[in-house]
């Protein structure tokens, strides 16, 4: 699902892209940023705990390894997860 966040720094820029360049912005953000991070389960491999008893939802979890695995690769990516700006969903 593509999230676009109209806010006062974009819609000026926005509205003078028209909607389809918009939306291929949004849709190469999110190709970069999936791009960036290995698939799940090597992330919890990397950085999951096997033994611990601690419960979290599945998205917060990816999300966590995905920014753990950013900061340890040095990877500088625009987050399309962040609710704030435009973006996407993956279910």
């Amino acid at each position: 699902m593509i999230l676009i966040s109209l806010r006062p720094d974009n819609i000026g820029r926005y509205e003078k892209q028209g909607a389809l360049s918009v939306l291929r912005e949004t849709e190469a953000l999110d190709d970069n940023y999936y791009a960036a991070f290995p698939a799940f389960r090597e992330l919890a491999a990397e950085y999951g705990d096997p033994h611990g008893g601690r419960l979290y939802g599945i998205r917060d979890l990816y999300h966590h390894y995905r920014m753990r695995y950013a900061e340890d690769h040095g990877i500088r990516v625009y987050d399309v997860t962040d609710e704030r700006q435009s973006g996407s969903r993956r279910f």
